[in-house]
């Protein structure tokens, strides 16, 4: 039986309308106030402590404005229990599409007609795709603006989409959850398509905001120009890059190393003719080069796209582009004489357009003009209108278009004025004036490059000199802040950034509490309380406002410690039960670390039957696959294998043939020999020894206990448990 967290008992459909690898979603049938919604039940095994904490935690703590965004954002709505037990959730039931029917050259009849207005052979289906794309943009940056979760796998397959262009994300039971740049509950799947390059090399454990902006990045892309923005034939040294991965692992974007390239698809020239700040935002992001942090933000792409969304309001409705075939009409025809009158039919052909007025003979003026009135169309008196004003009308553009040139010229003539007097200040050195001069000067010419890049220097020299000022005087906190003014005026400023370092040390030092003073203004990053037994565990430790000053050394109990070629990197290997780890700074204690240690995670077992060659028998493929977030921080040491495992043949549940493997992969001929399998038989897996890759290349055997190890199939491979 099943029931929500209030006791209400639910009815749901006899069979699933959708699985996946974690669960089955079902209509629900009862009570009638949930018929608009549904309900998602885990599979028995994903009934976990940790998953039902989960969804509790989203269900405590929903996004800001849920109700607000017309189902955008998917969200638990109640718990389920089946027999008292944590069994899964309900949620509102999304209407539409998958958002991937949209993502290719063409769109496909078979989601209905509705749909076609944004195939790529109409014109105004960019516009529709500029409208879905900022409803998109809105609903992950609802999500963001709690700062509290990231999707991790966000994709267009979890994605769905009316035609009016709503867009609803799905699948938010695998959201990752922090609080305080900690992680509560880790994300349980992404797709690497969707994943940046820094993915092998972001920070412990937690998978950071700037993950989802890529991925958001590259579904709007797909969105808008009809291909995944990492596609292409690439020349030498990337020759051998052939798939998704390996082009985004190499940030071989085609408008920003096209010289890397053989063969551009042709979907990629819409790139080229949409806007300007469209395809600015678009580099930014796919540029390598530019920092995870700083790539646009979901709420950069809703300022971009808002002026796009608004527009899609006025677009011509869609129609099908074919030929209208003439028609023969069949009409009636009378004509009055006298007091006679005839009446026959004949045969014309239907024109397009109504006749034009005047066409009658033998009217009186006043027939003629209640005629005129009433056939006559708007378009044609606004025709006439524009003729008969037309002299009125040039004579008043003449005007205004007279009294601009004079505006623009007096703007240029002061403008000329203040950038003198700006340039005759900086000769005498008089900076207060010149600063104010180059301010007037960019009132008359807002985006003039001089002004402004004269404007900047003279704010970065006065902050500059203020902050020295603070320096002697040893108000250091003071000092940084006019320091911080500085580079806000010339960002990564070399002079400035290493005064700031100064100021920083001098300030750490003189009020004694100096590790206090690291934890804040250095932003260590806080380790979690654990390391992995025989891992390599990675540390960043960052203190880039240290500068110069920036000499870590390190005291371990209970590990080997081992420096990496970067500053502030290492990585500690568990000797013992605890590890106790000091973080000194030109030989001063900063902070203590104590860490308890774990084994390795045990991975997940993945079975996988499929049909090669001309074999009637399924061949079935064995593996161990590494979690997601421990294959992403660990990867020397997230390498797993089936060493040893068994596969039996049962009937009635008696053991008919069985046979152990060590090779991954088989022929299931080689398990059953010359049994031939009947609909009652079934198929057992079980495994029996699996091993891990250490980062010494070793392999060391991993402990079973808590992993399910036994799985039955049907003789058509169907699971059954």
């Amino acid at each position: 039986m099943l029931t929500l967290q209030n006791g209400l008992e639910l009815q749901i459909a006899t069979k699933p309308f959708a699985s996946g690898g974690e669960g089955e979603v079902y209509h629900i049938t009862s009570p009638k106030n949930l018929s608009n919604h549904i309900v998602k039940l885990f599979k028995p095994s994903k009934r976990t402590p940790e998953r039902a904490e989960k969804v509790s935690y989203m269900l405590a703590h929903p996004p800001a404005h849920l109700h607000d965004a017309s189902n955008a954002v998917v969200w638990v709505e109640n718990l389920v229990y089946q027999d008292g037990k944590f069994a899964g959730y309900t949620m509102q039931m999304a209407q539409g599409v998958k958002l991937e029917y949209l993502c290719g050259g063409k769109v496909s009849k078979s989601i209905g007609k509705e749909f076609q207005k944004y195939d790529f052979k109409y014109k105004e289906a960019h516009f529709w795709r500029l409208k879905l794309a900022f409803n998109l943009a809105v609903a992950l940056a609802q999500v963001h603006k709690t700062n509290g979760y990231i999707v991790v796998d966000l994709k267009p397959d979890n994605i769905m989409v009316q035609p009016n262009g709503k867009v609803s994300l799905i699948d938010m039971d695998s959201i990752e959850v922090v609080k305080e740049q900690k992680v509560l509950f880790a994300a349980s799947a992404h797709t690497p398509e969707f994943a940046p390059w820094e993915m092998l090399h972001i920070d412990k454990d937690l998978i950071p905001e700037t993950w989802d902006r890529f991925g958001l990045a590259v579904i709007l892309y797909k969105l808008l120009f009809g291909i995944h923005p990492f596609t292409g034939t690439c020349k030498a040294p990337f020759e051998n890059c052939n798939n998704v991965e390996q082009l985004i692992e190499n940030g071989l974007f085609p408008f920003l190393k096209g010289e890397y390239f053989e063969v551009v698809p042709p979907p990629h020239k819409r790139f080229l003719a949409s806007d300007l700040e469209v395809q600015m935002l678009f580099k930014k992001c796919f540029n390598k080069e530019t920092a995870p942090e700083n790539r646009p933000t979901a709420l950069d792409w809703c300022e971009c796209l808002l002026p796009y969304a608004r527009m899609v309001l006025n677009a011509p409705t869609i129609e099908e582009e074919k030929p209208k075939k003439k028609s023969i009409k069949l009409h009636k025809v009378t004509e009055e004489k006298t007091t006679h009158k005839w009446t026959w039919f004949g045969f014309k052909r239907q024109k397009k357009h109504k006749p034009l007025p005047f066409q009658a003979a033998k009217i009186s003026w006043w027939q003629k003009f209640a005629s005129v009135q009433n056939r006559i169309s708007p378009e044609f008196i606004m025709l006439v209108t524009l003729v008969l004003g037309g002299f009125g009308a040039v004579s008043a553009n003449l005007v205004v278009s007279t009294l601009r040139e004079k505006e623009i010229a007096e703007n240029y003539r002061q403008y000329e004025i203040f950038a003198k007097e700006g340039q005759r200040f900086l000769e005498t050195d008089d900076t207060k004036n010149a600063f104010h001069a180059f301010s007037n000067a960019l009132k008359f010419k807002p985006n003039d490059s001089y002004a402004d890049t004269q404007l900047r220097i003279l704010q970065r020299d006065i902050s500059l000199k203020a902050g020295e000022q603070f320096y002697h005087l040893k108000q250091y906190a003071e000092a940084v802040a006019e320091y911080d003014e500085a580079l806000k005026a010339i960002p990564n400023d070399s002079e400035v950034l290493a005064k700031r370092a100064d100021a920083i040390f001098a300030d750490a030092t003189a009020n004694g509490d100096i590790a206090s003073h690291f934890d804040i203004k250095l932003k260590i990053k806080k380790l979690p309380n654990y390391l992995y037994a025989n891992v390599a565990n990675e540390i960043f430790i960052n203190a880039h406002d240290l500068g110069l000053h920036f000499e870590p050394s390190y005291e371990v109990t209970g590990a080997t410690l081992v420096q990496k070629e970067k500053k502030g990197r290492i990585a500690l290997i568990p000797t013992a039960d605890k590890v106790i780890f000091k973080f000194k700074n030109k030989g001063v204690d900063i902070q203590e670390f104590e860490f308890r240690v774990v084994d390795a995670p045990a991975p997940d077992i993945s079975i996988v039957p499929f049909w090669k060659g001309s074999f009637e028998s399924p061949f079935l493929s064995v593996n161990a696959l590494a979690p997601v977030n421990f294959s992403a921080y660990y990867k020397a040491d997230a390498i797993y294998k089936v060493a040893k495992w068994q596969c039996s043949i049962m009937r009635k549940n008696g053991l008919l043939r069985s046979a152990t493997f060590s090779t991954p992969t088989i022929n299931l001929d080689e398990a059953k020999g010359e049994i031939i399998l009947g609909k009652d038989d079934k198929i057992q897996v079980e495994i029996l020894e699996i091993q891990r890759r250490n980062y010494e290349g070793k392999y060391e055997i991993i402990n079973l206990q808590g992993v399910k190890s036994k799985f039955v199939y049907n003789q058509y491979f169907e699971k059954i448990n």
